[in-house]
């Protein structure tokens, strides 16, 4: 194919556009369609939080009301929830802790009663609803609220560390961010306090923060225009890209979802409130087309391998069949040409897989892999490999003159 281009810049420029042109399944949503909306029984396509209940129930919180699909027996808690602007939703043992604008409701689901109410000029605005450590975390704007023998403990924090946004239990203890300071907090004994050391590690340039999740040894933290990857005492992915493609889109990351071993995040544009999509963590090629939703929230339903999306205008999408297993502590994947055959970058050294068999790639400090039809593209800061199923494979070198291939490939 390369005796139609004069020189080797041309042909990766060409082979840059059809990997930039080429849709990748997990990297973009703007084939998306909407699965759950207004016209398909949402009292609002506007979402805020997706969960699961103990009954493998899907909760969709909404501006205008709850929605719990396929269960007509919650219609009675979806009446009561009829005009509320429903921020979050937990569950602990067979109640439920509805966040609203205005305040928090706690249901018995087995009697159908409302046990408990708080409005928001006693505990604050409601920002998350957490199950960690087998009982109930509450996120205010005031607070972090630890349920505890059937009521509300408040933790403190220092405001002057910034709000704290969310929280996850990492490695035995409970971690917060905040925004906008970007401070990483633990708490330790009875109130949170800032981790410098984890801070200035895992949020390098101080982004203000707004969501995280962990698993395993694995901690993911998301916000304004910054996402990272922190396990094993350091950071093993970050947006070297800007997530700010221009003015005009200054994406944040909202949430994070944890698919088997992969990560995703979702994507919002803080500007127009318009644009937005779902990346993952160890790109295959990480893009933001214009045009797909702006992605608030996400929930992964193991049981269906679907991962369920809410957006800020456009309702709920699903991508389903989402089945993707591999240690990504460090490592960037992409599946191959065959189903034994798979390419690795393991932070030092690119690998072909094939039957079990590694076979190294000279392609130094890889930044993405990428299978599209039958060629395998596998692109560095100074290297282009261009891998055929049939035929000789292709490799660009640039040189400091030229520039850096991955610099301009972003730009």
């Amino acid at each position: 194919m390369f005796q139609y281009f004069k020189t080797w810049a041309t042909a990766i420029a060409a082979i840059l556009w059809l990997i930039v042109l080429t849709p990748q399944t997990n990297a973009q949503t703007s084939t998306l369609s909407a699965t759950y909306s207004v016209k398909k029984g949402l009292p609002s396509s506007t979402i805020n939080h997706i969960v699961e209940d103990n009954n493998n129930s899907i909760w969709i919180a909404t501006e205008n009301g709850l929605k719990v699909i396929n269960q007509p027996e919650k219609q009675w808690l979806e009446k009561r929830m009829s005009g509320k602007s429903v921020m979050q939703i937990g569950f602990l043992a067979h109640y439920a802790f509805v966040g609203c604008r205005d305040s928090l409701f706690i249901f018995n689901l087995t009697t159908k009663k409302q046990t408990q109410a708080y409005p928001k000029q006693t505990i604050g605005s409601i920002i998350k609803i957490k199950q960690l450590q087998n009982t109930i975390w509450i996120v205010t704007q005031n607070a972090v609220y630890k349920w505890l023998n059937n009521q509300l403990v408040s933790i403190p924090y220092n405001p002057k560390h910034g709000t704290i946004f969310d929280i996850t239990h990492y490695k035995g203890t409970i971690v917060a961010v905040t925004y906008p300071q970007g401070k990483i907090e633990t708490l330790t004994g009875s109130s949170f306090s800032v981790n410098e050391q984890l801070t200035k590690i895992a949020n390098p340039i101080s982004a203000p923060l707004l969501c995280i999740a962990s698993k395993n040894d694995t901690l993911a933290i998301g916000g304004d225009g910054f996402y990272s990857v922190y396990a094993k005492g350091k950071i093993i992915d970050k947006n070297n890209y800007p997530l700010r493609n221009d003015v005009k889109y200054n994406y944040a990351v909202w949430d994070i979802a944890f698919v088997d071993d992969m990560i995703y995040f979702g994507i919002g544009d803080t500007h127009n409130l318009v644009n937005g999509g779902i990346i993952n963590a160890f790109p295959l090629f990480s893009t933001l087309p214009a045009g797909s939703p702006y992605i608030q929230t996400l929930y992964y339903q193991k049981s269906k391998h679907t991962l369920w999306t809410g957006s800020l205008y456009d309702g709920v999408f699903l991508i389903q069949g989402i089945n993707q297993s591999i240690v990504h502590n460090g490592f960037k994947y992409q599946p191959g040409l065959s189903v034994s055959n798979f390419y690795l970058y393991n932070g030092q050294n690119t690998f072909a897989i094939e039957n079990g068999k590694r076979k190294p790639i000279d392609v130094k400090d890889t930044r993405l892999i990428a299978t599209i039809n039958d060629t395998t593209y596998i692109l560095s800061y100074t290297n282009l490999s261009i891998i055929p199923k049939f035929g000789k494979k292709y490799t660009a070198i640039s040189n400091t003159i030229e520039g850096r291939l991955y610099t301009h490939a972003q730009r």
